[in-house]
């Protein structure tokens, strides 16, 4: 009967080696689970499993692969995460069908060679190793969807990045990034981008060709605004500004008719005000965008805006071009807080030097 086993899962158990030559003897097995287990090295035997295309090794003790896995060209997921490699065999280049492949939480400082002959690779994971280095090899990688770079020792992104079109996933968290390249923004099909945790203070203007960006996550840098173009993404969902430099989110960000979730705790804003921006997503696009028609027009129109009541509306008018200067001789009392950039004037009835020609107030 073991010898027409098509499936075996031995995870998470006390296995230690030798493992039994019995199940080198299962020809027709296709996928095999040893994760999780006490394993220090794979037999070469396993090269005898002609017809397996699943692999998983990941979370057990190998300090290396045997190089006789390379004759398995039919295998297409190979799983050795959580191990203690520190190279791979150059023989396992041949692995010319393998489509996944896991390396985190090794000792890697680079990217094995034999990886980048891997032509049909679509997803490779390195994260957690102490890599240093984008290497420019990665371009041979033409079929590439998914690349997790996090949490290594990256100073800089290389500009090959723009070869690695067919990315759909992104991940460069936790790394020591100061700047990303501008090729970044040559990734037309890239859904999904994680920057979080590292030392960028800025994004280049080249990121408004990312245009199917769905999700991107930019916490914990020191980022202080958003690149002109930024409201081009118009397929973005979700935006991560949490714990940056902040102290405006800009009123053209309400054009995104897409984005339902956006994140800026952890940042002094003062526009949106925090009256607004606890009320969640959608209220604070609202507002933006009511704001960037005032930018445009000089008309601010608060109307059917829900706030809570007993809570003061705060409001931020940013039009820096020069519109013909209006006073408004009286405000209602509710928006006696009105705040307004540096050099213009507010008080208690009075505004002076507003470019707002128009002032629509709700109930």
């Amino acid at each position: 009967r073991l010898a027409t086993l098509r499936v075996l899962s031995l995870s998470w158990n006390r296995i230690e080696n030798p493992l039994p030559q019995t199940l080198f003897e299962m020809g027709l097995l296709k996928e095999l689970r040893l994760d999780h287990n006490q394993l220090d090295f794979i037999d070469p035997e396993i090269a005898y499993l002609s017809n397996l295309w699943k692999l998983r090794l990941d979370s057990n003790n190998l300090t290396e692969v045997p190089p006789e896995l390379g004759k398995r060209t039919n295998l297409q997921y190979l799983a050795l995460d959580a191990n203690e490699l520190t190279d791979l065999p150059p023989r396992m280049g041949n692995m010319y069908g393998l489509k996944t492949l896991t390396l985190s939480r090794n000792l890697l400082t680079f990217i094995p060679k034999c990886v980048f002959a891997m032509a049909k690779l679509k997803v490779l994971h390195v994260h957690y190793n102490q890599i240093p280095e984008f290497p420019s090899q990665l371009a041979s990688l033409k079929q590439l969807q998914e690349l997790n770079f996090a949490v290594n020792l990256l100073t800089e992104v290389n500009p090959i990045i723009s070869k690695l079109t067919t990315l759909l996933k992104l991940d460069l968290q936790r790394n020591e990034l100061t700047e990303l390249c501008e090729e970044i923004g040559s990734l037309p099909l890239l859904e999904d981008l994680t920057l979080s945790k590292n030392q960028l203070s800025f994004l280049p203007e080249t990121f408004e060709g990312l245009t199917s960006l769905t999700k991107l996550k930019l916490e914990n840098n020191t980022i202080s605004y958003m690149p002109v173009n930024f409201t081009m993404l118009n397929k973005l969902v979700t935006l991560d500004l949490r714990n940056n430099k902040f102290i405006a989110i800009a009123a053209q960000m309400g054009r995104i008719s897409t984005l339902k979730d956006l994140r800026i705790e952890g940042n002094d804003v003062k526009t949106p005000p925090p009256v607004i921006s606890d009320l969640g997503t959608q209220v604070m696009l609202r507002y933006l965008n009511r704001n960037d028609v005032c930018i445009d027009t000089g008309e601010l129109d608060l109307t059917n805006l829900t706030v809570p009541k007993k809570r003061i509306i705060t409001q931020k008018a940013v039009g820096k071009h020069k519109a013909q200067y209006r006073t408004i001789p009286e405000i209602p009392v509710q928006l006696h807080d009105f705040h307004f950039p540096h050099g213009w004037w507010s008080g208690a009835g009075l505004l002076q030097r507003s470019n707002l020609t128009t002032l629509r107030l709700g109930s």
